[in-house]
């Protein structure tokens, strides 16, 4: 939810601010949260201790090179440079996390847990930010559509997330009120 507020926010002040200068420093900063949010969910959602490693190498590398890029890049450069590394990271993050659960064997399909559409929403998204900013420059007004649009199912995914864990509380809450005490 906080990252939710947080994206409509800064997607808000984007659309506000029309200098390129203040343009790339928001989504500069976003891309760096959403990484280090997104990367405490592919922490706590992790099970096995060998990919828990492989998160903890990727976040440092993925520090050094935003870091280093810092040192050596103007900000627009940096902003393409920032985003695209964001997106490839993400992107991994979430399918190695969705690696993780299958490779469990649970007894409920992975499908069935809310973090799943949470993941799914941040694959899509990141795919498709990816490609958004591959022909970002060739295409630059329908780029900004593409990216609404990925947000737009993104949060779509998330408010599945919302839905199903609403619909089990509720499950949950009638047995719980059917038992005799």
């Amino acid at each position: 939810m906080i990252y939710c507020i947080y994206c409509f926010i800064t997607e808000t002040l984007l659309n506000v601010f029309n200098d390129p200068t203040v343009t790339s420093v928001l989504t500069i900063t976003y891309k760096i949260s959403e990484f280090f949010y997104f990367s405490l969910i592919a922490y706590l959602l992790l099970y096995n201790q060998s990919l828990l490693k492989v998160l903890k190498i990727g976040s440092v590398i993925y520090a050094i090179v935003v870091i280093s890029c810092f040192m050596y890049y103007d900000l627009k450069v940096l902003y393409s440079i920032v985003a695209g590394f964001t997106a490839i990271f993400l992107f991994s993050y979430s399918i190695l996390v969705m690696f993780d659960w299958i490779s469990l064997t649970p007894l409920d399909p992975i499908y069935e847990r809310p973090a799943f559409w949470i993941l799914l929403g941040f694959l899509i998204y990141e795919a498709g930010n990816y490609f958004n900013f591959i022909i970002q420059d060739v295409y630059q007004y329908k780029a900004i559509n593409l990216h609404s649009i990925f947000s737009l199912i993104r949060n779509i995914f998330f408010l599945t997330t919302i839905v199903i864990i609403h619909f089990k509380n509720k499950r949950l809450m009638h047995r719980l009120n059917q038992i005799k005490y």
